[in-house]
């Protein structure tokens, strides 16, 4: 049986970080050494980029991370002796990436390693069904999707800097693309402090104790902010999601192929 890997592709400031330690602290999911390492798309798209240069990731800061997951590896002895893995995850940080690299490391990591990396959502089809044929050789590959209410979800990317450019940033267009590919689950962020252990269980093929709540990381309050008028783009984009997203609910949307 091959592990699962669970694939968050989108969106920004829509809970994906809440969900993510929400999952990691079950003990029944792997988190890794960076939520966000963008893996895929640099290798998709050819990028050479490093995290000891993201202004965001200063050497400190990842180095912890590093020092952290070395510990957590060295308990488990899981597959590669730990001086090797050690050499994984600085090949996995510093180098160009590869398809190998990031299957060894997610294998390593054990049955549902998370891979958060919201860069994902502006993949194209040809470029999913790259990374598909050769993945699904691997894992049991798993999507969720984080949607927040558009207008929320909206003000608080522009409050936060993210311009939302790309016209792929589309609730519709992201789970159409993903739900071809491989099963799909799409979780609200107006459901994180209600019960949905069943269906993240029934998904995950995991067993969460019924108490558990994904809750809110990072969350603010914006009552306390002077209201903002968003540009006519953004607007738009409000406009664009909102049918699609009173029409959802957290649920599986996709089997896969």
């Amino acid at each position: 049986m091959k592990p699962i890997l669970v694939l968050c592709p989108a969106f920004p400031k829509s809970g994906t970080t809440s969900l993510y330690w929400a999952l990691g602290e079950t003990n029944q999911f792997t988190t890794a050494i960076l939520k966000e390492s963008h893996y895929l798309w640099r290798i998709l798209r050819d990028k050479t980029v490093v995290y000891g240069s993201d202004p965001e990731w200063t050497r400190e800061k990842l180095h912890r991370n590093v020092i952290w997951e070395i510990k957590r590896f060295s308990m488990w002895q899981k597959e590669l002796p730990v001086w090797e893995f050690i050499e994984l995850l600085y090949s996995f940080v510093y180098d160009p990436a590869n398809y190998d690299k990031y299957i060894r490391y997610h294998s390593c990591l054990g049955n549902r390693s998370m891979d958060f990396s919201l860069q994902n959502f502006d993949l194209s089809d040809k470029e999913l069904n790259e990374a598909k044929e050769i993945l699904d050789d691997y894992f049991d590959i798993r999507i969720v999707i984080c949607l927040r209410e558009p207008q929320d979800w909206i003000e608080s990317c522009y409050r936060n800097g993210i311009t939302l450019q790309s016209d792929n940033y589309n609730y519709e267009h992201v789970v159409e693309k993903y739900s071809k590919k491989w099963p799909t689950l799409i979780v609200k962020m107006e459901d994180f402090e209600h019960n949905i252990v069943d269906v993240i269980n029934e998904f995950f093929d995991c067993k969460i104790d019924d108490d558990w709540r994904i809750g809110h990381l990072n969350k603010t309050d914006y009552t306390k902010h002077p209201k903002i008028k968003l540009p006519e783009r953004l607007e738009k984009k409000v406009k664009e999601n909102r049918q699609f997203y009173d029409s959802s609910k957290t649920a599986i949307v996709s089997n896969g192929v």
